[in-house]
């Protein structure tokens, strides 16, 4: 069975891979791989989350991400206004519309 979450560093672009459901229940493998990220001492200045194979995130997802934007705006020293240092991609119409609803599309950028 392959890993609901992973990520992977090159050329200073880090990319969190989820796939399936980020609800209440594996929003924690999810926390514990993002932060695995932060304190895994690989450079980075970008953070891509790799949506496409996600069904579905619920608000414990979206705390994540946010956890995940404060912490790389902190690390590089930028504005809370500056949102192209964090990117979902991939992400299917219905999680793209959670993030619009959510008013995530405000401040991060989702493609």
């Amino acid at each position: 069975m392959d890993k609901q979450f992973s990520f992977e560093v090159k050329d200073e672009k880090a990319v969190v891979h989820a796939s399936g459901k980020i609800n209440g229940v594996t929003s924690r493998g999810f926390e514990t791989e993002v932060s695995a990220l932060f304190s895994s001492g690989l450079k980075f200045n970008t953070i891509v989350f790799d949506f496409k194979n996600v069904e579905y995130i619920s608000s414990s997802g979206l705390r994540v991400i946010l956890y995940a934007r404060k912490k790389l705006y902190s690390m590089l020293g930028k504005e809370e206004e500056s949102n192209s240092s964090l990117v979902i991609e991939g992400a299917i119409p219905e999680v793209k519309e959670i993030f619009d609803v959510t008013g995530f599309d405000t401040i991060i950028d989702i493609k």
